[in-house]
Formats: C-alpha cells, sequence, structure tokens
C-alpha cells in the first residue's frame, strides 16, 4: 500500500514544480520547454504543440514526454496530427 500512496503524490503536479517537455517526430526532438506554472500535464502538451514545426503531415504520430524534475515523474504520451492536435 505504501508504494501506490508513494505513486500518487509523484503523479501530482503543483505549478511550483518544474516540468520538463519535448515533442519527438520521428525520433528528432521538434519542441522543447522546460518551465514552472503549469497545474496539469495537457497544459504543457498544449504549449509544445503550438511550436511544432508546421511541416508535419497531417496523420503523423508525435511523442511527448514531460518530465517533472522536481519529484521525478516522467510521463509519455502520443497524439496524431489530425486527431489530437491541428
Amino acid at each position: 500500500m505504501r508504494r501506490e500512496e508513494k505513486k500518487l503524490e509523484t503523479d501530482r503536479i503543483s505549478k511550483n514544480n518544474l516540468l520538463r517537455g519535448t515533442a519527438f517526430y520521428k525520433g528528432k526532438v521538434v519542441a522543447e520547454e522546460e518551465k514552472t506554472g503549469f497545474t496539469n500535464k495537457g497544459q504543457l502538451v498544449a504549449l509544445l504543440v503550438k511550436r511544432l514545426p508546421k511541416d508535419i503531415p497531417t496523420g503523423a504520430i508525435v511523442q511527448f514526454v514531460i518530465e517533472n524534475m522536481d519529484k521525478g515523474g516522467k510521463w509519455m504520451y502520443e497524439h496524431q496530427k489530425g486527431k489530437g492536435f491541428y
């Protein structure tokens, strides 16, 4: 039970936590951001989407890696252009 409680603790994000977000397309870094002030992971993903190059084709899969630099949590998401973002 303790391990589960600890895991849930690291999944929480505070606006004071330093987060690093990286977007990958075909294994190459196409956007990156590291700062505080986000209250959820979706806000950081939305910021990275705005910074993606315009030449990524519709239907392409982009990987987003979010790291909590203060607590050590790491999450990976995949979104398809045209469905997950435009």
